[in-house]
């Protein structure tokens, strides 16, 4: 069993995403094609889906390779899934990464390697439910824009009544929060909830408070059931 202290951390700590801001602006680097930091990289991999830029795709890899991140093993699959989404979009179908891939240095040459060879639907299907799962369908729908990566991360919002599983409840914390979160920077999130809030079913209600609360008052309300769901004994 987790202890009280070790969840309310993860609770804390919530979606991991890319390390950036999830309400970050689209952009590229100082220069024409290049991107030079970690927020510019986070800019163009959680932008993707809206605004498009395959001719950054080398600046991101020529910067990924030179960075810190994938040094971090929490972050090296969201890497591998975002890119897995961008590569394989239908627009990109067939075209070599080849010189690419050969101006890079392992572990990265490695990573972008087994997302070209893996479709988005192979890397996820390795991801059991979980917040990090959340996490991976956020990667791939801001990579893709494609509408059922969205839709996974709210099926899971029907766990957000459990109270005998610890993991699935916090999937479904994390699915909500993230959903309240990103709806104020992203079109399609927001129309998903307020089409959800709009038609009579389950999730009426649960879109309702998605879209009433922020994101801090939906995890302040989950560290509150984990808290008293540990004082039974439960979790």
């Amino acid at each position: 069993m987790y202890s009280f202290a070790r969840l309310c951390t993860v609770m804390r700590l919530g979606l991991m995403l890319l390390p950036i801001s999830v309400l970050a602006q689209p952009g590229g680097g100082d220069k024409p094609g290049s991107i030079d930091s970690i927020e510019q990289f986070g800019n163009f991999s959680q932008s993707y889906y809206a605004q498009p830029h395959p001719e950054l795709i080398p600046a991101a890899l020529t910067f990924l390779d030179s960075s810190s991140l994938t040094s971090n093993p929490e972050v090296v699959p969201l890497v591998a899934m975002s890119l897995s989404c961008i590569l394989h979009r239908p627009e990109l179908k067939g075209r070599s990464w080849d010189a690419e891939l050969a101006k890079l240095h392992e572990p990265v040459r490695g990573i972008v390697d087994a997302a070209i060879a893996a479709t988005p639907e192979m890397m996820l299907d390795l991801v059991p439910l979980s917040p990090r799962r959340n996490d991976m369908n956020w990667a791939c729908f801001f990579g893709s824009g494609e509408e059922q990566y969205l839709d996974n991360i709210v099926e899971n919002l029907a766990y957000l009544g459990e109270r005998k599983d610890l993991n699935k409840f916090m999937t479904a914390s994390s699915a909500q929060w993230s959903l309240s979160s990103n709806a104020l920077g992203h079109a399609p999130v927001m129309a998903k909830l307020v089409q959800l809030n709009n038609a009579k079913g389950p999730m009426q209600k649960i879109a309702g408070e998605t879209l009433a609360k922020s994101a801090g008052e939906l995890q302040s309300e989950a560290t509150a059931v984990v808290k008293e769901q540990h004082q039974r004994g439960v979790w």
